[in-house]
């Protein structure tokens, strides 16, 4: 009964695992492209003019929008790590769950064997 517990559980929690894997990697990429913009933004700014006002855009202007990717980057990052952290949990289960499913196949085929071999 372990083992088709263990068996039955370890798909399930090979699903978490590959969740919270591409949830960090999507969360490391994202941060990292938010910092890159936060970065690059104001070389790419200066001498534009905006759309709405065609007034040339200020200092502030440019200050907030890297503000902005700054703190989304930052979100990112919490995302990144509790999903690090759920990922390396689930990965530890499920290959313990896979451990745990082999080892009691092997005993309980081996007392089945040993069951039918004394009421020979």
């Amino acid at each position: 009964m372990t083992c088709a517990a263990c068996s039955l559980f370890w798909s399930f929690v090979y699903g978490y695992y590959s969740h919270y894997f591409l949830e960090w990697q999507t969360a490391n990429a994202q941060k990292e492209k938010f910092e890159t913009d936060a970065k690059e933004y104001p070389t790419l700014a200066r001498g534009t003019i905006s759309v709405q006002t065609k007034v040339p855009t200020t200092p502030e202007q440019i200050a907030k929008v890297v503000s902005n990717r700054m703190e989304a980057a930052a979100i990112c990052d919490r995302k990144a790590k509790s999903a690090k952290g759920w990922e390396t949990f689930y990965m530890h289960f499920w290959r313990w769950l896979g451990r745990i499913a082999h080892v009691s196949f092997l005993l309980g085929l081996s007392l089945l064997l040993a069951f039918a071999i004394k009421n020979m």
